[in-house]
């Protein structure tokens, strides 16, 4: 299998439920983010601002997962439902599950903070 190089083509090698769930991910990130770059690292979508990344997300069999790229941002979490939880830095969601917005500005404006941006 021929590895993704944009966003688009990540989301295009995913069953459908996820690769909704995942660009509706995606479509918050942006929103929430301004001039915010996106970029595959690591055979996985990332979202930069200069040169260092803020968040990131990823598909896996049994559900999705965004990465706070920060223990520390997680631990401020707290689920607040069943559909989502806290596990090490990332929050992990079920596949054909859209992530709360509002967990979503969450990690945004902590991780922002963590970064002094």
């Amino acid at each position: 299998m021929v590895k993704p190089t944009t966003v688009d083509e990540y989301l295009s090698i995913l069953q459908d439920d996820q690769a909704r769930s995942l660009q509706d991910l995606r479509e918050k990130i942006l929103r929430n983010i301004p001039h915010v770059e996106e970029k595959i690292a690591f055979g996985k979508p990332f979202y930069y601002l200069g040169s260092k990344y803020v968040v990131s997300f990823a598909a896996s069999k049994s559900h999705n997962s965004f990465h706070t790229m920060s223990f520390e941002v997680a631990s401020k979490l707290s689920p607040k439902t069943d559909d989502w939880k806290v596990d090490g830095g990332s929050v992990k969601f079920g596949y054909n599950q859209k992530l709360p917005e509002a967990i979503v500005k969450e990690v945004i404006k902590l991780r922002l903070e963590e970064m002094g941006i």
